[in-house]
């Protein structure tokens, strides 16, 4: 049983196989500062306790 969010076994690149998932794009300028952002909301997102159901 294959999980749905994983493509199937392919002989395609990892980046040609997800290309019609890719929905924006950056400029290479960019591509550092949107690497940053995005292990920054990691962080927070990991150090946020879980809420509490009430």
């Amino acid at each position: 049983m294959q999980a749905p969010c994983v493509p199937p076994e392919h002989d395609q690149s990892l980046k040609g196989s997800l290309a019609v998932h890719i929905k924006t794009s950056i400029s290479d300028e960019s591509w550092s500062e949107a690497r940053m952002l995005a292990w920054e909301t990691a962080v927070r997102q990991k150090e946020e306790p879980p809420e509490e159901d009430a």
